[in-house]
């Protein structure tokens, strides 16, 4: 029983020191990820990169698309002048924004009819969501949208459509979107979908909904009936992953990413139109999207840093790109020769809690046979089976297992 209870006792104090020693040190030594600003100028065609230093300060400059200067230094004025886009409005107030950029009118409809905004993250995609899903009326009987009044789900007849209040079925509705789904080819189970379920908006968009053959529907409830239309994708071309964007500018219905991780615009006419700006996993990296009247920047954020792409928001052609590594700091350095592995039992990418081992680092090695010899060196001095076993057993696991080695010691 004695063998057992120990067995027991070492192997959960592994388990939770594995995670509390590196909870500990990141805790008491934060390491904290910095990037730059990026924003691409319409005036000057180029990058504005504004860096926030040590000291708080920030160091604005013009970049071109190889990260390299193309000028010095630049004030907070000529920041506000380059990209009109941000801070229109503090131009407009001191009466230095000019008539026209880049051919375009410089008015306020039309730099707030170009604006496009879209944040995507890990954390949102990999989350697990109830399959009911709620569903606005596009054309409500007075000009603001109201909450919805009945969810929806499938079933193994095709759409369920139930009334909140009360929780009955709707059967008319029922049956006229799931008679609707079948005439477009929509092919259970749903794989992936997209809709912005609220009243704070100028326009219904509906869903964007992927099926398990990769083929995108748009569907739409107009008075209470359904409208679905099937988005012409290329040959070959499976979708993965879609989001509804209902922006200022109806001209792009959505975006989408197709099983390869290329990007595409879901147009209004149900064409898509591919983006220049390289494969995007949106399920491992965060995704940022910035339109104007004048261009469209994309930020992808991954483990490894961040990479921007800007293309032109009339032709999708591109513009320009910067990409940023991040830079290990010397702590990270450092935790790399203590901790062999980390236990985590949460994670950025998803909601899930359940023990994975991340950060597995061979550079521990060194520590970990230290550690062990000390306690082979004190089994031989103190002549105990118990620093032996120790020893071997650290050999593996390192600081988390020579920390109760060291303080059970007889």
């Amino acid at each position: 029983m004695k063998k057992i209870a120990n067995i027991v006792f070492y192997t959960v104090a592994i388990i939770v020191l594995s995670w509390f020693l590196p909870w500990l040190y990141r805790l008491m030594l934060p390491d904290v990820k910095s990037e730059p600003f990026m924003a691409y100028s319409p005036v000057a065609n180029a990058w504005v990169k504004s860096v926030t230093n040590d000291d708080k300060t920030q160091e604005i400059t013009l970049v071109d698309s190889d990260g390299k200067p193309v000028e010095g230094v630049l004030t907070k004025d000529d920041r506000d002048s380059l990209i009109p886009q941000m801070y229109y409005r503090n131009l407009m107030a001191r009466k230095r924004m000019p008539d026209t950029i880049a051919g375009i009118e410089t008015s306020v409809h039309n730099l707030k009819s170009g604006e496009m905004v879209l944040t995507s993250t890990p954390h949102d995609i990999n989350k697990v969501t109830p399959e009911v899903f709620m569903i606005m009326e596009s054309r409500p009987e007075r000009s603001d949208f109201e909450d919805p009044e009945e969810v929806w789900r499938w079933t193994a007849d095709g759409m369920e459509f139930i009334r909140i209040a009360d929780g009955s079925i709707n059967e008319d509705r029922s049956a006229r979107f799931t008679k609707e789904m079948k005439n477009v080819g929509f092919v259970q189970p749903l794989h992936d979908f997209s809709a912005n379920i609220t009243s704070r908006k100028q326009r219904d968009d509906g869903y964007l909904l992927v099926d398990a053959e990769g083929q995108v529907f748009n569907m739409l409830q107009f008075a209470g009936r359904p409208m679905v239309v099937k988005v012409n994708l290329p040959e070959g071309v499976k979708a993965d992953k879609v989001w509804i964007l209902e922006a200022t500018d109806p001209r792009h219905l959505g975006l989408m990413t197709d099983t390869e991780g290329n990007p595409y615009f879901i147009e209004s006419d149900y064409s898509v139109e591919p983006l220049e700006i390289g494969k995007i996993d949106p399920r491992n990296e965060r995704l940022t999207v910035m339109g104007n009247v004048w261009n469209i920047v994309f930020r992808i954020t991954g483990p490894q840093g961040s990479r921007w792409r800007a293309i032109d928001a009339t032709t999708l052609e591109p513009l320009g790109k910067y990409d940023y590594a991040y830079q290990e700091s010397f702590l990270a350095k450092v935790g790399r020769y203590i901790f062999p592995y980390q236990l985590s039992f949460v994670s950025v990418n998803d909601s899930l809690a359940y023990p994975r081992i991340i950060d597995i680092s061979w550079s521990a090695a060194i520590l970990n046979i230290l550690l062990a010899l000390i306690l082979a060196l004190m089994g031989v001095k103190r002549h105990s089976p118990h620093f032996y076993y120790g020893a071997a057993i650290t050999c593996f696991f390192g600081i988390f297992s020579f920390v109760p080695f060291i303080l059970t010691c007889d």
